[in-house]
């Protein structure tokens, strides 16, 4: 835990890579997205989902009643069925950007 708190180089490369050129839009992202958020989380708070959601036009946000790590370990069932319905029923790839 020491270790992982004496710098800032990860917070400070997923800042530039939030915040950078992406090389492709998020509103032309049309593939099925899931947000999932948890109304307490201090970390990532669900207005960031809501940003998300603004941006991305096919998301779906969820908002749950848990915090941080929580929210996925409350939802992984409904998180992983989805992803399995969604994977069944495409007709066509989705494509992938590099």
């Amino acid at each position: 835990m020491r270790e992982a708190l004496a710098s800032h180089d990860g917070y400070l490369r997923d800042a530039a890579l939030l915040l950078g050129d992406w090389g492709f839009s998020l509103t032309g992202i049309r593939a099925p997205t899931q947000l999932w958020y948890g109304v307490h989380d201090d970390r990532n708070p669900p207005s960031t989902g809501q940003w998300w959601a603004e941006r991305i036009t096919s998301a779906q946000l969820h908002l749950t009643p848990t915090t941080h790590l929580a929210t996925l370990l409350a939802n992984w069932h409904a998180i992983l069925r989805w992803s399995g319905e969604t994977a069944r029923s495409a007709d066509e790839p989705v494509p992938t950007h590099p």
